[in-house]
């Protein structure tokens, strides 16, 4: 494939996006770490901890929260009525398992449970 084709696709799939998040009031916020196309198109991206404010006070009715479970789930726990959205539901944070179990995960643990961590893309 072309680099013109492939750019022509990816503009016709942005405009989808784009026309489809108009009619379904939809808002996609995506984390630092997961690729650019999607932090291109999305609406706000930052760690969890600022995704979570910013879904807490969005007008829209659907949030697409391009991040790993515990975020999309932070994001309904604060946004009952809304319907939260995760692409892609096998995304994962390493560190984020580190903050429940029997040992102490460290500051660096709790700091990816709480939304502070910022991990590597090519880890993510």
């Amino acid at each position: 494939m072309s680099k013109q084709t492939e750019e022509t696709e990816m503009s016709s799939l942005t405009e989808e996006i784009q026309i489809l998040k108009k009619e379904k009031q939809a808002m996609i916020l995506a984390h630092y770490y997961v690729p650019d196309e999607v932090q291109e198109i999305a609406d706000v991206t930052g760690d969890s901890f600022y995704l979570s404010k910013v879904a807490k006070e969005a007008d829209a009715k659907i949030l697409v929260f391009a991040g790993v479970s515990f975020m999309g789930e932070s994001a309904k726990i604060l946004n009952p009525e809304k319907k939260v959205l995760l692409p892609d539901p096998a995304a994962d944070c390493a560190m984020a398992h580190m903050a429940g179990g029997k040992e102490s995960p460290g500051k660096r643990g709790l700091a990816c449970a709480y939304g502070g961590c910022r991990e590597d893309p090519g880890n993510a």
